[in-house]
């Protein structure tokens, strides 16, 4: 018989963050487009990253 049972939760803190992709090549995501800069915002909530943002710089 279980008497008991042991949770785990998440001890990493990863706070908010943002990761930016660059793009390097000439129409990689569109005729004529030189390169872009997308940026990914990233929140934390109860211990899990959660999309909240998305921009993106020409």
């Amino acid at each position: 018989m279980i008497s008991s049972i042991e949770t785990t939760t998440n001890t990493l803190c990863y706070g908010n963050c943002i990761i930016f992709y660059t793009t390097q090549r000439n129409n990689e995501f569109g005729y004529g487009r030189e390169g872009a800069q997308f940026g990914f915002w990233l929140k934390e909530e109860n211990g899990k990253l959660k999309l909240s943002g998305l921009e993106m710089i020409p």
